[in-house]
């Protein structure tokens, strides 16, 4: 195990690092063809905007028609916050994504979309004196508010990397191409 000059271990830097090459090797041998159909599967991982202590993370997935520009997609982040019957909790938004490649060549793209969908504000019920989360164990009311905001992706081959950020939090991106 390494350590650095404080005496802390680096095993999870090192493990990082060599994961990383290990997926630039990967995408070279991994050509993808601007002529099919193309997806990205993303991950996300950041900063909570509403809840510094939490972190805000998501999955979404992108759609590359091989004869236009455009992009569509869809992503879940958990992000922001909610009020739970009186606890404030992680939220979850769901959105669609549209977008536009703006640079192209045979090995890089990179492209900016635009973010819309909606995040859980408020769950409420009345309170169970049996275990349940709700009285009679009944479904809670959920109140739902407007989530908008960008995604820049950067896509070399078979690994896309960027940046997203929302009202509610803002995010680094990694995924792959198929």
């Amino acid at each position: 195990m390494f350590k650095n000059e404080r005496g802390k271990s680096m095993h999870g830097t090192t493990g990082i690092f060599c994961g990383l090459l290990g997926l630039a090797l990967a995408s070279e041998a991994m050509q993808v063809n601007a002529e099919e159909e193309r997806y990205t599967l993303y991950g996300m991982y950041g900063e909570n905007s509403d809840l510094p202590e939490e972190d805000a993370f998501g999955l979404g997935l992108l759609y590359h028609r091989p004869d236009s520009p455009w992009i569509l997609g869809i992503d879940a982040a958990s992000e922001g916050s909610m009020n739970n019957n009186g606890w404030i909790e992680p939220g979850v938004s769901f959105n669609g994504v549209i977008g536009y490649d703006v640079y192209e060549t045979d090995s890089l793209r990179v492209s900016f979309s635009g973010l819309a969908g909606v995040g859980t504000e408020s769950i409420s019920c009345p309170p169970s004196y049996l275990g349940f989360d709700c009285y009679a164990d009944r479904e809670p009311d959920r109140e739902f508010g407007f989530n908008g905001g960008g995604l820049l992706t950067l896509e070399y081959r078979a690994i896309s990397i960027g940046f997203r950020a929302t009202g509610r939090s803002q995010q680094f991106t990694f995924g792959f191409n198929f």
